[in-house]
């Protein structure tokens, strides 16, 4: 797996870095756009500038994952982990749940912690359980991606 890291990674980009930079590029540029409502805008923003760095990234919508509450949000991976970007995580009002999501857009990601993010962002409508991995190649068998 390690040199399948290093392939994907050529340039040898510290990926937690660039992502604090997009994140800061965005919030600074777009500091009035609401953070409601606007999650196809935000993770459309911080993929198109990922992507121009050379980052993997792709953006994950719930409808995609079979639940009818349709958000968006990044994966990147790094690794054999997952960084998850999402800056209008606040709308959900959870100021206990992912503190560093809430404060800084982002943060890395494991499956359970993934799986607690789905709940808060679709009502608790998630009944399946997600791996990241299975997520971001888009390995989610038809039956769970169809629309329930």
């Amino acid at each position: 797996m390690e040199l399948y890291d290093k392939i994907q990674n050529i340039y040898n980009i510290n990926k937690e870095n660039e992502i604090i930079k997009v994140i800061a590029e965005t919030k600074s540029e777009y500091q009035n756009l609401t953070t409601k409502r606007t999650c196809v805008i935000y993770s459309s923003l911080i993929a198109i500038l990922l992507l121009q760095k050379h980052i993997s990234v792709r953006i994950i919508n719930t409808k995609d994952l079979g639940m009818s509450f349709e958000h968006q949000f990044c994966l990147v991976p790094d690794q054999n982990k997952y960084y998850l970007i999402d800056l209008t995580f606040e709308q959900f009002n959870t100021k206990g749940t992912f503190p560093n999501l809430l404060t800084n857009g982002y943060m890395l990601i494991n499956n359970t912690d993934f799986n607690n993010y789905l709940s808060i962002v679709t009502a608790n409508e998630r009944k399946d359980i997600y791996n990241l991995d299975d997520v971001f190649y888009h390995s989610i068998p038809y039956e769970i991606r169809k629309n329930k």
